[in-house]
């Protein structure tokens, strides 16, 4: 992946890319089908974290236009506003890059019992997710998506979606809940990356993401953490619930049928 995105950039500096929507629809699958093809149902997670450690550049000149001065050093909360300029994207970049490094660590933590491990284990994943928040268009995802999409494909091979909707359920821990809520909004949407074809399932229209996240029992226990004493907590679990319900009528009648709109009005209402 990392060689077709190369060629992209060097065609945009040279010359207008001349295939009409629907051949560039086409190419695009091709090379995500060929990157998702590099990691079998069976593969170890030791060869899927040597494939990301990479330490190649992304120029500068595609993340250029965004005028916000303001810079924050290590890596981003839920709306990371100092991430606007492209130096400060290229930063938190490389951190993200060294950061994947260490997801193995995170994901053994991740199912031990020990209470600290769990709360930084939730927080580094988040803020490794946070990625797709600080490059906030699907054009900006596009250049690095080779950097985002094993992120997503580690969470689903390592069976990261139903711990963490265990770990939601950790009332003593509200700290960690926030975490693994942070980490469950940010992949419940997917990659989001420009021009995925429809029929690829990191299409948003495929709902898969949101679909694992719905399937592991989520809606139910979200709508527990509505009435959680924990102000964090309620007003994260509204923010995946609006997530998971957004731009997919099928997902936005389940959480309505399932009985969420009065607690979810009585937290709009609170607030």
């Amino acid at each position: 992946m990392k060689e077709w995105l190369r060629e992209d950039y060097n065609a945009q500096i040279t010359k207008k890319r001349r295939l009409n929507p629907e051949q560039e629809r086409q190419e695009v699958h091709r090379k995500i089908k060929g990157f998702f093809s590099q990691f079998s149902a069976g593969s170890d997670f030791q060869s899927v974290r040597n494939k990301l450690m990479r330490y190649g550049s992304v120029s500068g000149h595609m993340l250029m236009n965004m005028e916000n001065p303001n810079y924050l050093n290590g890596m981003a909360k839920l709306v990371p506003e100092g991430y606007r300029t492209s130096q400060a994207k290229l930063d938190f970049l490389l951190n993200y890059r060294i950061e994947v490094q260490k997801l193995s660590n995170t994901i053994e933590m991740l199912y031990s019992e020990n209470f600290l491990a769990l709360t930084t284990a939730t927080r580094h994943l988040a803020d490794c997710f946070s990625i797709v928040e600080v490059f906030e268009t699907p054009s900006e995802r596009k250049v690095i998506a080779d950097d985002i999409i094993p992120l997503f494909e580690i969470t689903v091979q390592n069976m990261l979606v139903p711990r963490l909707i265990k770990l939601i359920q950790y009332n003593d821990l509200p700290e960690m809940q926030v975490q693994a809520l942070r980490v469950l909004t940010y992949f419940s949407p997917g990659p989001r990356i420009a021009s995925s074809p429809v029929e690829s399932p990191i299409h948003p229209s495929n709902m898969f993401f949101k679909r694992m996240v719905i399937t592991e029992g989520a809606v139910p226990i979200l709508f527990q953490l509505l009435e959680s004493d924990n102000v964090s907590i309620k007003e994260y679990s509204c923010v995946l619930i609006g997530t998971l319900a957004s731009h997919n009528p099928e997902c936005r009648d389940f959480i309505l049928n399932s009985g969420g709109l009065p607690l979810i009005l009585a937290n709009l209402n609170e607030s």
